[in-house]
């Protein structure tokens, strides 16, 4: 691979996540926010339940970073005319069992209308929490053939292995 080869790989993930974020936000304002157009500015939060301790700590740092260079991105640009994103960071340990309770708080206690997540095991964990709470999950990391419809509120940002 050359530098130039190298170079654009590395732009591909961060371009990636910031089309995700910007779809992402965009699913909340057709899924009923429509408050959000209707006033000058306004917040949204949406959840990240990524490892932040642990095991899969730097994967999640990693994916961390990603999400704050293309909110970045979102937010020069100005994407979503309006509206600010604003993520809730909620650590999985990349374990299912701690990936649902981080999901059942951001749904309760920080009420966000949808989450991004990875590792395919908390995803599946997580997929009929989501469902039952009417709340979009987007997998950006799992790729695990288990995650093929498992709801119709469970996206799937990557190819999986089949």
């Amino acid at each position: 691979m050359n530098k130039q080869e190298r170079s654009a790989s590395k732009c591909r993930p961060v371009r990636w996540t910031s089309g995700l974020v910007a779809a992402a936000a965009a699913a909340v304002l057709m899924l009923g926010s429509s408050q959000a157009m209707a006033q000058q500015r306004q917040t949204i939060n949406f959840g990240v339940t990524f490892p932040l301790t642990g095991i899969a700590a730097s994967q999640g740092e990693a994916a961390t970073k990603a999400v704050g260079i293309a909110l970045k991105e979102i937010t020069d640009a100005d994407y979503i005319g309006g509206v600010d994103l604003e993520p809730v960071f909620l650590d999985t340990e990349a374990k299912p069992d701690i990936g649902v309770r981080a999901l059942q708080q951001a749904i309760s206690i920080n009420q966000v209308p949808y989450v991004i997540t990875g590792y395919s095991s908390v995803s599946a964990a997580q997929a009929p929490l989501a469902e039952r709470g009417k709340i979009v999950l987007v997998n950006v990391g799992g790729a695990s053939p288990i995650l093929s419809g498992l709801s119709p509120w469970f996206f799937n940002a990557i190819p999986l292995t089949h």
